[in-house]
């Protein structure tokens, strides 16, 4: 499944050895759509997609899904409208049908997402807001904060919320190498 070339895609294929040859064998679907309407549109699309691979091949397709700033495109539709019903409405869709091709497929999606960093007045202490509230909060299984360290090229990685209550290591480091992303224990 592949969408289109963009910046992401573009960055995407620095950090993992992707190249113009084996794009199309890559199972990777990465794509960043700023409305509503047509993110909801091309994850339908998806699902299709991934129905008849499945139905004709026999075999899964696709072996990761990652959309890029999900909630975005929701934030920039309400502050456009008085009424949020039908902006809510669209965005249980395209998150139910997430949540559908992972489930009946078994195929991982992973939801980038921003956050607002409020202050806390009691403590003086800096606090993240994940956007989307509740409504994200119930579709999504798994939360991971990722933190930049002082040191160049290596990410830290937390869950933050596993509804599932599996045995995951909470904690763990990434480091950016010559051939991309490399565990650190």
């Amino acid at each position: 499944l592949y969408t289109k070339q963009t910046p992401e895609l573009n960055l995407l294929t620095r950090m993992i050895n992707i190249t113009e040859y084996n794009i199309d064998e890559c199972p990777l679907i990465f794509f960043h759509e700023l409305r509503l309407k047509s993110q909801l549109y091309c994850i339908l699309n998806w699902l299709l997609q991934i129905q008849q691979a499945t139905q004709v091949l026999k075999t899964k397709s696709v072996g990761l899904i990652i959309i890029d700033e999900i909630m975005s495109a929701y934030l920039i539709e309400m502050r456009k409208v008085e009424s949020s019903e039908k902006i809510n409405r669209l965005m249980t869709s395209i998150l139910s049908t997430l949540k559908k091709i992972s489930a009946d497929y078994e195929i991982p999606v992973i939801l980038i997402n921003t956050f607002s960093v409020k202050e806390n007045s009691q403590n003086d202490t800096l606090i993240a807001t994940p956007h989307g509230g509740k409504l994200f909060d119930f579709w999504v299984d798994y939360e991971l904060k990722m933190t930049r360290s002082s040191t160049l090229r290596l990410i830290s990685f937390e869950v933050t919320k596993d509804k599932q209550a599996q045995q995951l290591s909470r904690t763990w480091k990434w480091a950016l190498g010559a051939k991309g992303f490399q565990i650190q224990y």
